[in-house]
């Protein structure tokens, strides 16, 4: 996995990598990229500043979590979180109060009609 940066300047309203949101009225990211601001370290207190990223892989099922740079150009930590079984999905991340981070995801039993939500702290 290669590190990001910003390919656009957002001061001159180019959007391309943005959808918009009917609903809501307003620009977003693709329900695909799940993203918050949080702090430079789990459970510091101070600044969201920094960009953290939860996302599966592919291949593995393995579920991950990232936090870029100060400057917003690298993704300066990776971290694999849990090994989930097959039929989880979405994974979504938010930080509590205390500044640590909440993983939740869906899960769809083998036999179940109707999927779960897990929640990793």
């Amino acid at each position: 996995m290669t590190d990001w940066k910003l390919r656009f300047d957002l001061s001159q309203g180019i959007f391309d990598t943005l959808i918009f949101n009917h609903d809501g009225q307003l620009l977003t990211f693709p329900d695909g990229i799940k993203i918050c601001l949080g702090p430079e370290r789990v459970g510091s207190s101070g600044f969201f500043d920094r960009v953290w990223w939860v996302y599966m892989d592919s291949k593995t099922g393995d579920i991950w979590i990232a936090r870029s740079d100060k400057n917003y150009t690298r993704w300066e930590h990776r971290e694999r979180l849990l090994f989930v079984p097959s039929g989880i999905t979405n994974p979504s991340l938010a930080f509590d109060s205390a500044c640590r981070y909440v993983v939740a995801v869906e899960f769809l039993p083998a036999g179940a009609t109707q999927k779960e939500i897990w929640i990793y702290e």
